[in-house]
């Protein structure tokens, strides 16, 4: 089980598009608190998608990300996934 408490920061370095942390939990996740990326000198890209957290059992609650980012828990999947989303991106909701 993986604890992530409101007030707690899960910290993950990411390298590249294909080179970052991932916590692997066998078991469920809890989460409530926050995800804070690192990117590595040099890598800046201007949108990417990073699985940051696989999980066998249940996922509940909701991680908080910095400006620019989106953590979603994807239920089915059994992820929870970083999405960096580029400046001047308009969402539309319909």
């Amino acid at each position: 089980t993986l604890d992530l408490s409101a007030g707690g920061t899960l910290r993950i370095d990411i390298e590249s598009e294909t080179t970052h942390d991932r916590v692997s939990v066998a078991g469920d996740v809890l989460l409530g608190g926050s995800v804070e990326p690192t990117l590595s000198e040099g890598f800046n890209p201007a949108a990417g998608e990073w699985v940051i957290a696989t999980y066998t059992g249940t996922a509940s609650g909701s991680v908080e990300a910095p400006a620019g980012y989106r953590a979603v828990v994807e239920q089915g999947n059994y992820r929870v996934v970083l999405r960096k989303v580029a400046m001047g991106t308009v969402i539309t909701i319909r």
